[in-house]
């Protein structure tokens, strides 16, 4: 149709606007046909929206090029957009060591928190509960109940039975559990669902 023609002719044209570019980038399907040309886009002129359409078609031999990515200061949070769409296990220490890096930083960054956050979630495991379990352990806070929204956010978008015990250890003020569930219908496609971060008692 003609949207689908104006897409492919947008990614396969070089000098065109970049935010028109993107624009193609997010309503691309992982057509075989588009693959090699996001490729090169990713490769050659290092376009992070490429590296997520990239991402999506979930090939192994992509792997060692979204690491380059998480790799570097001036995109590893771009990167981790990613990540969500291929959570790659391989991906996973990096994960760890953005989270490190942000703590030892001393800034509350909540945007990179936020991005990492969720990230973790997509690898279900003990160690992402044990990671997320030390942050909500952490003596009560103004800046540790707003990273602990942040970890009820990310474990609502992407829930999964091992993240249940979590929330029920996430004690925040009303202002804070507004936003959850603010931030929650904004981004979730399960809220049509009837899927809520947590129940009304």
């Amino acid at each position: 149709n003609e949207i689908q023609t104006l897409d492919s002719t947008l990614i396969f044209t070089d000098g065109i606007d970049l935010g028109a570019k993107n624009d193609a980038f997010n309503s691309c399907l992982t057509k075989e046909s588009y693959y090699d040309r996001i490729r090169q886009l990713v490769t050659n002129y290092n376009n992070i929206n490429a590296l997520q359409t990239l991402a999506k078609y979930k090939k192994r031999q992509d792997i060692e090029l979204i690491k380059s990515f998480l790799c570097k200061d001036t995109s590893a949070f771009y990167a981790l957009e990613s990540v969500k769409e291929f959570p790659d296990s391989s991906f996973y220490p990096l994960i760890v060591k953005l989270l490190e890096k942000e703590k030892e930083s001393g800034y509350y960054n909540y945007g990179s928190y936020r991005e990492i956050f969720r990230a973790l979630t997509m690898y279900p495991t003990k160690e992402t509960c044990s990671i997320f379990e030390q942050i909500i352990q952490t003596p009560d806070t103004f800046h540790c109940q707003h990273l602990e929204k942040e970890i009820l956010v990310a474990i609502a978008l992407n829930p999964n039975k091992i993240f249940e015990p979590l929330k029920k250890e996430i004690k925040l003020p009303d202002d804070l559990m507004e936003d959850v569930l603010s931030e929650f219908l904004t981004f979730s496609p399960a809220k049509e669902e009837g899927h809520y971060p947590c129940k009304k008692e």
